[in-house]
Protein backbone atom coordinates (compact mmCIF):
# COMPACT_ATOMS: atom_id res chain seq x y z
CA UNK A 1 0.00 0.00 0.00
CA UNK A 2 3.26 2.37 0.25
CA UNK A 3 3.96 1.87 -3.43
CA UNK A 4 1.98 2.88 -6.48
CA UNK A 5 -0.09 0.93 -7.96
CA UNK A 6 0.27 0.98 -12.04
CA UNK A 7 -1.95 -0.85 -14.32
CA UNK A 8 0.45 -0.70 -17.27
CA UNK A 9 3.25 -2.21 -14.72
CA UNK A 10 0.47 -5.34 -14.41
CA UNK A 11 -0.15 -5.15 -18.26
CA UNK A 12 3.58 -5.57 -18.88
CA UNK A 13 3.87 -8.41 -15.86
CA UNK A 14 0.86 -10.29 -17.66
CA UNK A 15 2.58 -10.86 -20.97
CA UNK A 16 5.95 -11.68 -18.91
CA UNK A 17 4.56 -13.83 -16.86
CA UNK A 18 2.76 -15.31 -19.78
CA UNK A 19 6.07 -15.86 -21.86
CA UNK A 20 7.94 -16.95 -18.75
CA UNK A 21 5.32 -19.60 -17.36
CA UNK A 22 2.60 -20.00 -18.72
CA UNK A 23 -1.22 -21.06 -18.02
CA UNK A 24 0.19 -20.72 -14.52
CA UNK A 25 1.45 -17.31 -15.17
CA UNK A 26 -1.48 -15.98 -16.85
CA UNK A 27 -3.28 -17.26 -13.75
CA UNK A 28 -1.12 -15.74 -11.75
CA UNK A 29 -0.91 -12.00 -13.37
CA UNK A 30 -4.50 -12.06 -13.93
CA UNK A 31 -4.97 -12.75 -10.44
CA UNK A 32 -2.19 -9.73 -9.29
CA UNK A 33 -4.42 -7.20 -11.63
CA UNK A 34 -7.38 -8.43 -9.78
CA UNK A 35 -6.41 -7.78 -6.40
CA UNK A 36 -4.91 -4.84 -7.78
CA UNK A 37 -8.33 -3.37 -9.60
CA UNK A 38 -10.27 -4.13 -5.81
CA UNK A 39 -8.34 -3.08 -3.79
CA UNK A 40 -6.60 0.14 -4.85
CA UNK A 41 -8.40 1.45 -7.26
CA UNK A 42 -9.31 5.02 -6.28
CA UNK A 43 -5.29 5.21 -5.98
CA UNK A 44 -4.65 3.62 -9.46
CA UNK A 45 -2.47 4.43 -12.22
CA UNK A 46 -2.28 6.04 -14.46
CA UNK A 47 -5.33 8.40 -12.81
CA UNK A 48 -8.53 9.02 -15.18
CA UNK A 49 -8.39 12.35 -17.25
CA UNK A 50 -10.73 13.88 -19.58
CA UNK A 51 -10.60 10.45 -21.55
CA UNK A 52 -12.53 8.83 -18.07
CA UNK A 53 -10.27 5.63 -17.83
CA UNK A 54 -9.67 5.27 -21.25
CA UNK A 55 -5.94 5.80 -20.46
CA UNK A 56 -6.10 3.90 -17.19
CA UNK A 57 -6.79 0.76 -18.70
CA UNK A 58 -4.78 1.19 -22.34
CA UNK A 59 -2.13 -1.23 -21.66
CA UNK A 60 -4.88 -3.99 -20.41
CA UNK A 61 -7.13 -3.26 -23.91
CA UNK A 62 -3.60 -3.42 -25.94
CA UNK A 63 -3.03 -7.27 -24.46
CA UNK A 64 -7.11 -8.06 -25.84
CA UNK A 65 -6.71 -5.65 -28.50
CA UNK A 66 -9.51 -4.21 -30.02
CA UNK A 67 -10.19 -4.71 -33.84
CA UNK A 68 -7.38 -7.02 -34.17
CA UNK A 69 -5.60 -9.54 -31.90
CA UNK A 70 -3.97 -7.85 -28.77
CA UNK A 71 -0.39 -8.40 -27.41
CA UNK A 72 -1.08 -11.47 -25.36
CA UNK A 73 -2.90 -13.73 -28.24
CA UNK A 74 0.56 -14.70 -29.69
CA UNK A 75 2.20 -15.85 -26.05
CA UNK A 76 -1.02 -17.62 -25.64
CA UNK A 77 -0.80 -19.36 -29.01
CA UNK A 78 2.86 -20.28 -28.29
CA UNK A 79 2.49 -21.84 -24.89
CA UNK A 80 3.02 -25.84 -25.41
CA UNK A 81 0.38 -28.23 -25.49
CA UNK A 82 2.30 -30.82 -25.25
CA UNK A 83 5.74 -32.17 -23.10
CA UNK A 84 9.41 -32.27 -24.42
CA UNK A 85 8.70 -35.13 -27.62
CA UNK A 86 10.32 -36.11 -30.42
CA UNK A 87 8.80 -33.44 -32.49
CA UNK A 88 9.50 -30.53 -29.69
CA UNK A 89 6.98 -29.14 -27.60
CA UNK A 90 4.06 -28.62 -29.75
CA UNK A 91 2.26 -25.40 -29.49
CA UNK A 92 -1.27 -23.74 -29.74
CA UNK A 93 -0.27 -22.26 -32.90
CA UNK A 94 1.03 -25.16 -34.75
CA UNK A 95 -1.86 -27.10 -34.02
CA UNK A 96 -4.11 -24.22 -35.76
CA UNK A 97 -1.67 -24.57 -38.58
CA UNK A 98 -2.01 -28.38 -38.65
CA UNK A 99 -5.59 -28.79 -38.54
CA UNK A 100 -5.78 -25.72 -42.07
CA UNK A 101 -2.89 -27.96 -43.89
CA UNK A 102 -0.53 -25.54 -43.23
CA UNK A 103 3.34 -25.99 -41.13
CA UNK A 104 5.22 -28.61 -41.23
CA UNK A 105 3.84 -30.25 -38.34
CA UNK A 106 0.81 -32.12 -39.07
CA UNK A 107 -2.26 -33.77 -37.39
CA UNK A 108 -0.58 -37.51 -36.90
CA UNK A 109 2.31 -35.92 -35.51
CA UNK A 110 0.41 -34.04 -33.06
CA UNK A 111 -0.92 -37.53 -32.14
CA UNK A 112 2.20 -38.66 -32.00
CA UNK A 113 3.68 -36.36 -29.30
CA UNK A 114 0.03 -36.95 -27.34
CA UNK A 115 1.61 -40.53 -26.92
CA UNK A 116 4.76 -39.36 -25.76
CA UNK A 117 3.28 -36.72 -23.49
CA UNK A 118 2.16 -38.34 -19.87
CA UNK A 119 -1.52 -38.01 -18.75
CA UNK A 120 -0.37 -35.87 -15.68
CA UNK A 121 0.83 -32.91 -18.01
CA UNK A 122 -2.06 -32.67 -19.92
CA UNK A 123 -4.33 -33.11 -16.95
CA UNK A 124 -2.14 -30.09 -15.08
CA UNK A 125 -2.20 -27.99 -18.61
CA UNK A 126 -5.88 -28.12 -18.38
CA UNK A 127 -6.34 -27.39 -14.87
CA UNK A 128 -4.26 -24.51 -15.62
CA UNK A 129 -6.35 -23.18 -18.50
CA UNK A 130 -9.20 -23.29 -16.34
CA UNK A 131 -7.75 -21.16 -13.34
CA UNK A 132 -6.67 -19.14 -15.64
CA UNK A 133 -10.29 -18.47 -17.40
CA UNK A 134 -11.64 -18.33 -13.97
CA UNK A 135 -8.99 -15.66 -13.23
CA UNK A 136 -9.74 -13.83 -16.51
CA UNK A 137 -13.40 -13.99 -15.82
CA UNK A 138 -12.93 -12.28 -12.50
CA UNK A 139 -10.84 -9.94 -13.43
CA UNK A 140 -12.85 -8.79 -16.53
CA UNK A 141 -15.77 -8.24 -13.74
CA UNK A 142 -13.84 -6.40 -11.92
CA UNK A 143 -12.90 -4.26 -14.83
CA UNK A 144 -16.39 -3.97 -15.77
CA UNK A 145 -17.64 -2.62 -12.05
CA UNK A 146 -14.88 -0.22 -11.58
CA UNK A 147 -14.78 1.81 -15.11
CA UNK A 148 -18.71 1.74 -15.36
CA UNK A 149 -19.77 2.87 -18.88
CA UNK A 150 -18.70 5.24 -21.50
CA UNK A 151 -21.07 8.21 -22.03
CA UNK A 152 -22.38 6.30 -25.26
CA UNK A 153 -23.80 3.74 -22.61
CA UNK A 154 -20.95 0.96 -23.73
CA UNK A 155 -18.81 -0.52 -20.89
CA UNK A 156 -16.02 1.33 -20.56
CA UNK A 157 -13.68 -1.61 -19.37
CA UNK A 158 -11.07 -3.21 -21.66
CA UNK A 159 -12.41 -5.72 -23.99
CA UNK A 160 -11.91 -9.16 -23.51
CA UNK A 161 -13.45 -11.54 -26.06
CA UNK A 162 -9.68 -12.43 -28.03
CA UNK A 163 -8.15 -13.57 -24.62
CA UNK A 164 -11.22 -15.36 -23.59
CA UNK A 165 -11.43 -16.99 -27.09
CA UNK A 166 -7.74 -18.04 -27.04
CA UNK A 167 -7.85 -19.84 -24.15
CA UNK A 168 -10.76 -21.43 -24.66
CA UNK A 169 -9.40 -22.38 -28.22
CA UNK A 170 -6.59 -24.18 -26.05
CA UNK A 171 -8.41 -25.82 -23.63
CA UNK A 172 -10.35 -27.45 -26.97
CA UNK A 173 -7.34 -28.64 -28.76
CA UNK A 174 -5.43 -29.69 -25.31
CA UNK A 175 -8.79 -31.93 -24.99
CA UNK A 176 -8.60 -32.88 -28.54
CA UNK A 177 -5.05 -33.79 -28.17
CA UNK A 178 -4.84 -36.09 -24.99
CA UNK A 179 -8.40 -37.85 -25.81
CA UNK A 180 -10.09 -39.73 -22.92
CA UNK A 181 -6.86 -39.33 -20.99
CA UNK A 182 -8.48 -36.10 -19.44
CA UNK A 183 -11.81 -38.55 -17.93
CA UNK A 184 -11.98 -37.95 -14.51
CA UNK A 185 -11.39 -41.69 -12.59
CA UNK A 186 -14.05 -43.77 -12.72
CA UNK A 187 -16.14 -43.89 -9.60
CA UNK A 188 -16.93 -47.01 -7.60
CA UNK A 189 -21.02 -47.62 -8.74
CA UNK A 190 -22.48 -48.12 -5.25
CA UNK A 191 -25.89 -50.55 -4.24
CA UNK A 192 -27.54 -47.29 -5.27
CA UNK A 193 -26.21 -45.86 -8.27
CA UNK A 194 -26.18 -49.32 -9.59
CA UNK A 195 -30.16 -50.47 -8.59
CA UNK A 196 -30.92 -52.77 -5.91
CA UNK A 197 -32.11 -56.43 -6.10
CA UNK A 198 -35.55 -57.00 -5.08
CA UNK A 199 -36.89 -60.25 -4.43
CA UNK A 200 -36.98 -62.71 -7.76
CA UNK A 201 -33.87 -61.14 -9.09
CA UNK A 202 -35.05 -57.95 -10.64
CA UNK A 203 -32.99 -54.71 -10.40
CA UNK A 204 -34.84 -51.24 -9.58
CA UNK A 205 -33.22 -48.96 -11.42
CA UNK A 206 -31.85 -45.84 -10.01
CA UNK A 207 -32.03 -42.42 -10.89
CA UNK A 208 -29.00 -41.18 -13.27
CA UNK A 209 -28.04 -37.70 -13.88
CA UNK A 210 -28.45 -36.43 -17.83
CA UNK A 211 -25.26 -37.82 -19.44
CA UNK A 212 -23.05 -34.88 -21.09
CA UNK A 213 -21.50 -34.51 -24.26
CA UNK A 214 -17.94 -35.05 -22.98
CA UNK A 215 -19.76 -38.58 -21.06
CA UNK A 216 -20.72 -39.33 -24.60
CA UNK A 217 -17.38 -39.13 -25.87
CA UNK A 218 -16.08 -40.94 -23.29
CA UNK A 219 -18.49 -43.65 -24.14
CA UNK A 220 -17.44 -43.74 -27.45
CA UNK A 221 -14.04 -43.80 -26.85
CA UNK A 222 -14.83 -46.81 -24.57
CA UNK A 223 -16.43 -48.36 -27.61
CA UNK A 224 -13.37 -47.78 -30.08
CA UNK A 225 -11.33 -49.04 -27.08
CA UNK A 226 -13.36 -52.41 -27.26
CA UNK A 227 -12.64 -52.70 -30.88
CA UNK A 228 -9.15 -51.85 -31.17
CA UNK A 229 -8.28 -54.62 -28.66
CA UNK A 230 -10.94 -57.60 -29.98
CA UNK A 231 -10.71 -56.24 -33.97
CA UNK A 232 -7.36 -54.83 -34.50
CA UNK A 233 -8.14 -55.07 -38.09
CA UNK A 234 -11.32 -53.34 -38.62
CA UNK A 235 -11.67 -49.52 -39.15
CA UNK A 236 -14.49 -48.97 -36.55
CA UNK A 237 -11.70 -48.00 -33.15
CA UNK A 238 -10.29 -45.60 -35.65
CA UNK A 239 -13.52 -44.13 -37.18
CA UNK A 240 -14.75 -43.64 -33.75
CA UNK A 241 -11.78 -41.98 -32.20
CA UNK A 242 -11.80 -39.31 -35.20
CA UNK A 243 -15.39 -38.47 -34.92
CA UNK A 244 -14.01 -37.99 -30.71
CA UNK A 245 -11.84 -35.76 -32.07
CA UNK A 246 -13.50 -33.50 -34.40
CA UNK A 247 -16.43 -33.22 -32.22
CA UNK A 248 -13.96 -31.91 -29.46
CA UNK A 249 -12.35 -29.40 -32.13
CA UNK A 250 -13.72 -25.68 -32.44
CA UNK A 251 -15.73 -25.48 -35.84
CA UNK A 252 -12.98 -22.78 -37.25
CA UNK A 253 -10.61 -25.55 -36.35
CA UNK A 254 -12.69 -28.34 -37.98
CA UNK A 255 -13.76 -26.67 -41.15
CA UNK A 256 -9.83 -26.00 -41.58
CA UNK A 257 -9.27 -29.79 -41.53
CA UNK A 258 -11.88 -30.62 -43.60
CA UNK A 259 -11.55 -28.24 -46.24
CA UNK A 260 -7.83 -27.82 -47.57
CA UNK A 261 -8.85 -25.50 -50.37
CA UNK A 262 -7.56 -21.96 -48.53
CA UNK A 263 -9.60 -19.67 -50.63
CA UNK A 264 -12.92 -21.95 -50.13
CA UNK A 265 -12.54 -22.06 -46.78
CA UNK A 266 -11.95 -18.27 -46.43
CA UNK A 267 -14.83 -18.07 -48.91
CA UNK A 268 -16.97 -20.11 -46.25
CA UNK A 269 -15.93 -18.29 -43.30
CA UNK A 270 -16.81 -14.86 -44.61
CA UNK A 271 -20.61 -16.18 -45.30
CA UNK A 272 -21.12 -17.78 -42.62
CA UNK A 273 -19.92 -15.13 -40.15
CA UNK A 274 -16.61 -17.06 -38.80
CA UNK A 275 -13.74 -14.91 -37.30
CA UNK A 276 -10.22 -15.49 -39.39
CA UNK A 277 -7.57 -14.22 -37.15
CA UNK A 278 -5.33 -14.03 -39.71
CA UNK A 279 -7.09 -11.54 -41.60
CA UNK A 280 -8.11 -9.47 -37.99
Amino acid sequence: SQHSKDLWVAAWAIEALCRLHGFAGLRDGFRLTRELVEGFWDGIHPAPDEDGYLTTVAQLTGLNGDDSDGALIAPIDKIPLTDETSFGRLTSAQYKDAAEGRGEISIDAFDQAAIETSTEFFQGLAEDITQAQVEFAALTAALEEKCGQSPDGYSAAPPSSQISGALRDCLDRVKSIARNRLAPPEETEDAEEAGELVEGGQAVPSERKPMTREDAFRLLLQVSEYFRKTEPHSPVSYSLEQAVRWGRMSLPDLLGELIKDESARDDLFRRVGIPDRDEA
